[in-house]
């Protein structure tokens, strides 16, 4: 739910965060409503997968086909399922939001967000005697960065000076942020993800790292082994000859076995890179 005409003027600031807060917290709710639903109908589908289970192999009186239909009903709620909790998760990343913002309005910042003491330097002309890390500090104050490279640099910013020209581009740029209420929250929501999910190390590994040996004969191994093994589960089920799907799966396991070192490197040095770049895309 959005509330895109809502604009941020210095006389209304705390309405518009409650009024938003209720609205996200109006659409959790409702997202959890649905959660609560689809978990139960895959838990009927299970239940039906078990009944079906037993007239196909207990009472004889089904084609092994009809395995096939619970299944696909489950994999399809699985999916809507898992939706569901992503959007149920991000409007309370955006509640929890609102939440903070009001109690920065109300002067209550004390306890939220991280207090910055790791940059701290002792020989700093200033930065002990302003607080300008610790509990209750200007950085704990003002920071909402979600990585360390951000936080990094808001730290950088208040412990050296800055030209005329560059102070001005940043109250510039705060002052557009300003009534962009809701571009700030989408940042905000999308931070909280890659603030747990972001391996920015792991992303400079990979950008360095050398190419993967054999990937492209990998991925044609994965193919074949995958059409033998859906060919041969086809005439299990309908032919009642499973001699083939065994044949196929002992020889899958085979290939996976002798390759396994190849595809430990490949899906170690593509997962977590591509997790972190997917949520920069997004930002």
């Amino acid at each position: 739910m959005k509330l895109s005409s809502d604009t941020l003027k210095p006389d209304e600031p705390f309405s518009i965060y409650a009024r938003r807060k209720a609205a996200r917290q109006a659409t959790a709710d409702q997202w959890n409503k649905a959660h609560i639903l689809y978990g139960n109908l895959r838990l009927a589908t299970v239940a039906l997968l078990v009944v079906f289970a037993y007239l196909v192999f207990g009472a004889y009186a089904l084609s092994p086909g009809w395995l096939a239909l619970p299944a696909l009903v489950f994999v399809f709620l699985a999916r809507r399922h898992d939706a569901i909790l992503q959007r149920r998760q991000g409007a309370e990343r955006a509640v929890r939001y609102y939440e903070r913002a009001l109690r920065r309005l109300r002067d209550q910042w004390q306890k939220d967000g991280v207090t910055g003491k790791r940059f701290l330097k002792a020989d700093h002309p200033y930065a002990s005697d302003l607080d300008v890390f610790g509990t209750g500090s200007l950085f704990q104050r003002l920071c909402v960065a979600r990585t360390d490279a951000g936080e990094a640099c808001l730290a950088d910013w208040l412990l050296s000076s800055a030209s005329p020209e560059v102070i001005r581009a940043r109250q510039a740029a705060v002052d557009e942020l300003r009534s962009r209420v809701d571009l700030r929250e989408d940042v905000s929501v999308l931070g909280t993800v890659i603030s747990t999910n972001l391996d920015a190390k792991a992303i400079q590994r990979w950008g360095i790292s050398p190419a993967i040996p054999d990937l492209a004969r990998l991925r044609g191994m994965a193919a074949v082994v995958t059409l033998l093994n859906l060919i041969t589960l086809g005439i299990a089920l309908f032919g009642h000859r499973y001699s083939f799907l065994v044949a196929t799966v002992l020889f899958g396991y085979a290939t996976l076995r002798s390759r396994r070192r190849a595809l430990a490197m490949s899906i170690g040095a593509l997962e977590r890179p591509a997790q972190g770049l997917d949520l920069f895309a997004k930002l």
